[in-house]
């Protein structure tokens, strides 16, 4: 065979009916094609292992087995060789194999005759075009005639490949689209034809992208497959699956969602973003669950069944404000086990989350080693019938886990309408820790409370419970109880540093060993009155722990300056002028497909206090799609979208660059692995004429 991009000629020799044509396309690439493929296992065509193997499309092996095949007869193709040379009948995309199997179930099935033969000789062309098929039947019988004639081998090859088009199905889709009020035809495949709620059953292992706008009350219950996660995403402008059908719009507003049940693990549910200048902004949350009744908004168990692995992040969440009438619980995150006490579900993350109102935020406790973090709550309250706590870590005996960079605000505040009832604090734990594990609780504020702060009751024994370097602040009006609360029997391990408090009304109680903790006056923050207890001095020196401990909520390391501070901030030192700080320091993007495209970001915040302007930049095969130029007032913070797009197979390592406030730089890395398989364009039409 000779050919080149524009055609294709064949030479069958010997007793083949076919002794010589000419493939024409009139128009496209005989790349990847179908016919080109069709013909190279179907045919006795020799320079395939030349060809073929310059576009990547048919491996050498393959090419062999069909001609020992041919040369030893079919007995001696073993049962592996050909069903891998019938797959290969298949490869190249979807598109690809319909195209092949229309053509041979026309050719095989079609009952019209013709008085056309490809033996003869004339030098007429014919038609093969695609939209003839169903329309001439002479090419259906030319089909059918070469299969028929073409050697044994190749013809059991042909029909395998046929036989097993099931066997073989292209790559299933792993990207769905969700959009209230779609019109399309609902298949998910696009913003057009997205979907108007999630569907029933998802798919392992695919990202659902979600429009903003209005979703009904939804329980998941897809069937766990070992490890596999499933996604659902927020879209944005930056991230949203696919711009077919896309409108701006859809990436802006938030996608509100009737409360939500979770009943099977590995699933994550991510709302994108929020204003991080504000976490008690609830409209700026990409996701956002409500109930105008009693009740969970997002319910997490499966009774006796593990449910393992779950992540909801960058969620508003809104319960009923006001002290509850009722006797039923209102809970934003519940996952408690009604059914069996000896079910710890682990892996459950709960980050950047902003809850308002009802009297349970986090019920945790039937969990192990859970981790609240980021988190802002707000005016939570609680009856005689329901204690209200803000984290709830009773009966976390497998280890309550870690409570970390969370801003707890008006608990029980009764000046908002939202009294303390029976209250035993913003963290309740008992039994924690019991057969074995942790809970951390650090870099924290609680601002304003009526009960404990923190409380470990009396009637339950508490092992291992760490509480560093949180700042505590009581408002006027509050009333209570203490501080931190270590008061029950059997409790080894507990320990309780380098807190910083603002009230007269604090104590730090129990058994645990207090030490190295501070009482101080409002003066001591950059603005008590707008409620930023960033410090605006240093404070007495606390004692130096390890990490993850190391680190406030801002991303400020620790000790640097030779004083480890107290309190939830490091003090960093206020200054007039502007002053940038990146977070985090480095961003992975693992291994990403060549061709194919990974989004990250950076969180750009000034703290100081004139205006930050900058830009932000980054060499290929890395580059700024979002948030490049800045500019931010005293204590704003903006997100910094850096895509990695992999052309080559490889390690690829860069240097973020951030401009203004004296600068500063981040690193990113990744692996582009692999290479996008794309099958191009079919030609229009093909011509076959006779040499």
């Amino acid at each position: 065979m000779q050919g080149n991009k524009t055609q294709r000629q064949f030479d069958f020799g010997g007793s083949s009916p076919l002794k010589a044509f000419t493939l024409i396309p009139e128009s496209g690439d005989w790349k990847g094609c179908w016919a080109q493929r069709f013909f190279q296992l179907s045919v006795q065509e020799r320079v395939c292992p030349v060809q073929g193997v310059a576009t990547g499309r048919v491996a050498p092996e393959r090419v062999d087995a069909l001609a020992n095949a041919e040369r030893k007869g079919v007995g001696a193709l073993k049962a592996r060789n050909l069903l891998a040379a019938a797959r290969n009948v298949l490869v190249g995309g979807s598109r690809g194999k319909r195209q092949i199997f229309s053509m041979l179930t026309h050719s095989l099935s079609t009952k019209r005759t013709s008085q056309t033969n490809w033996g003869n000789t004339s030098s007429a062309a014919q038609d093969y075009r695609p939209g003839a098929w169903p329309k001439n039947g002479t090419i259906h019988a030319a089909w059918r005639r070469m299969i028929k004639r073409a050697s044994f081998a190749y013809g059991v090859v042909v029909a395998l490949a046929v036989l097993l088009y099931g066997a073989f199905p292209a790559q299933a889709a792993t990207v769905y689209f969700v959009r209230a009020g779609a019109t399309g035809s609902g298949s998910g495949s696009d913003w057009n034809n997205a979907y108007t709620s999630l569907p029933a059953t998802m798919q392992r292992g695919a990202t659902y992208y979600v429009a903003g706008g209005s979703y009904p009350s939804y329980t998941f219950n897809t069937a766990q497959s070992g490890t596999t996660v499933i996604t659902v995403k927020k879209a944005t402008a930056s991230d949203h699956g696919t711009d077919t059908g896309w409108v701006a719009s859809y990436g802006t507003s938030q996608a509100m969602f009737q409360p939500l049940n979770i009943n099977r693990g590995y699933f994550v549910m991510d709302g994108q973003y929020r204003n991080e200048s504000d976490w008690f902004s609830g409209t700026a949350y990409g996701f956002a669950v409500t109930n105008s009744g009693y009740g969970d908004q997002i319910a997490i168990n499966n009774g006796s069944t593990l449910c393992p692995n779950v992540t909801v992040k960058y969620v508003a969440i809104y319960n009923i404000i006001g002290t509850p009438t009722a006797a039923v619980l209102n809970c934003g995150i519940d996952c408690r086990n009604y059914t069996s006490s000896s079910v710890f579900n682990t892996g459950y993350v709960f980050s950047h989350i902003y809850q308002v109102g009802g009297n349970q935020h986090y019920w945790i406790g039937d969990t192990a080693m859970p981790t609240v973090e980021y988190c802002a709550s707000y005016a939570i309250s609680g009856n005689a019938n329901n204690h209200c706590e803000t984290v709830n870590l009773f009966y976390a005996n497998q280890g309550g886990g870690t409570i970390r960079y969370n801003i707890f605000r008006d608990h029980c505040n009764g000046a908002l309408g939202t009294s303390a009832g029976g209250s035993t604090g913003v963290i309740a734990i008992a039994y924690d820790g019991q057969n074995g594990g942790s809970t951390d609780i650090y870099g924290n504020v609680f601002d304003g409370w009526n009960a404990y702060a923190i409380a470990m009751d009396t009637w339950a024994g508490n092992r291992n419970i760490h509480v560093y370097n949180n700042t505590f602040v009581n408002r006027s009006g509050d009333t209570i109880y203490g501080t931190v609360q270590f008061q029950s029997a059997n409790s080894p391990g507990n320990t309780c540093s380098n807190n910083l408090t603002c009230s007269s009304l604090v104590a730090f109680t129990g058994e645990a060993a207090f030490g190295d903790n501070s009482t101080v006056t409002s003066s001591a923050f950059v603005n008590y009155t707008a409620r930023d207890y960033r410090l605006a001095q240093p404070t007495t020196a606390g004692i130096a722990l390890p990490s993850p401990y190391n680190v406030d909520m801002l991303g400020n390391t620790r000790g640097v300056d030779g004083t480890w501070d107290r309190g939830a901030y490091e003090y960093v030192g206020v200054s007039t002028n502007a002053v940038i700080v990146v977070s985090p320091s480095s961003q992975n993007f693992g291994s990403v497909t060549v061709g194919t495209t990974s989004d990250l970001t950076f969180t750009v915040k000034n703290s100081g206090g004139s205006t930050l302007s900058g830009t932000a930049s980054v060499s290929t095969p890395f580059s700024v799609i979002a948030g490049g130029t800045y500019s931010l007032g005293a204590n704003q913070s903006e997100a910094v979208t850096v895509r990695f797009s992999p052309t080559t197979v490889g390690s690829n390592n860069s240097t973020v660059t951030f401009t203004g406030g004296g600068g500063a730089t981040a690193s990113v890395n990744g692996v582009g692995v692999g290479v996008a398989q794309t099958t191009p364009p079919a030609p229009t039409g093909l011509r076959i004429v006779q040499n």
